[in-house]
């Protein structure tokens, strides 16, 4: 699908770079001409284009040379044109920035304004399918203490819809203990900024400046939003089925077949299951 036709969206890309958050910005600046703005982390102007330093990171040192932690962070995003932007600012990140276990990819997508059954099916089809997403992420990622998973591999998906179904407000359906009980924000689907800012963060892909991972990414987050928001009723589970039980493929194929992502991007994480689970994709 087209991003002009989906949500509004954001992007924070943490890495790390010999260079300083200065030197980098002129960097882009001559190289695309667009403003890239230093500031502090606490900085939330959503119309600039940042690069902010990231306390959670620790320097690295490679080859005798300090790679320092940064964060990208877009302002508001949409359709393809801001995607392409994206994808030129990442591209030059990936020229000499690197990437370990610490970093992560976020993307935010604006669902102010959705109701309360569209969250509902959202949150199911994000319980259902969690281990299927986890196997196109690095193995590192799929159980990482900053983007931790909403159920046990062998939770009772016929429980937790029960439990879901019984939520009748926002307030109460985002507050259920598989998104908010925790008592933290590093989820792999993230509300805690929902009441301030109206979206929802995912948290779990593993950090990356490579610009095809990025896009394909934002594209399959945006997929899985709109593909639940925009059906008439929650995805059914077999009886008895747990979190481990729904693959990979059965999710990009309802993806494809419901125009939400492209054959393209099936076709991205097919290979990329195949790399990481060096298996066929089923």
């Amino acid at each position: 699908m087209n991003l002009n036709e989906m949500r509004r969206f954001g992007v924070e890309v943490e890495f790390f770079s010999p260079q300083s958050r200065e030197e980098l910005a002129s960097k882009i600046y001559r190289e695309t001409g667009i403003e890239i703005h230093c500031v502090g982390y606490t900085n939330r102007d959503t119309n600039l284009w940042r690069l902010k330093p990231d306390s959670s990171l620790t320097a690295v040192r490679r080859n005798g040379t300090y790679y320092y932690p940064m964060e990208l962070v877009t302002p508001i995003l949409h359709g393809e044109e801001d995607m392409q932007t994206l994808k030129k600012i990442v591209a030059i990140l990936n020229e000499d920035g690197y990437v370990d276990r610490q970093t992560g990819l976020h993307v935010h997508v604006d669902v102010a304004s959705a109701d309360v059954k569209e969250l509902r099916r959202f949150c199911c089809y994000a319980g259902k399918y969690e281990r299927a997403i986890n196997k196109i992420l690095p193995r590192s990622r799929r159980e990482s203490r900053w983007a931790r998973n909403h159920l046990d591999e062998d939770s009772s998906l016929d429980n937790y819809y029960d439990q879901l179904t019984g939520h009748s407000s926002k307030e109460s359906l985002l507050g259920h203990r598989a998104f908010n009980g925790s008592g933290t924000r590093y989820m792999k689907w993230n509300f805690d900024n929902y009441w301030r800012t109206g979206t929802v963060e995912n948290r779990a892909h593993s950090g990356t400046t490579d610009p095809d991972k990025v896009e394909n990414w934002v594209r399959l987050v945006q997929g899985i939003i709109q593909r639940n928001f925009a059906a008439k009723q929650i995805m059914s589970t077999k009886i008895g089925s747990i979190a481990s039980t729904y693959t990979t493929k059965h999710m990009l194929d309802d993806l494809v077949k419901n125009q939400v992502i492209t054959a393209g991007t099936r076709k991205f994480y097919t290979n990329r299951y195949e790399v990481l689970n060096n298996e066929v994709c089923r």
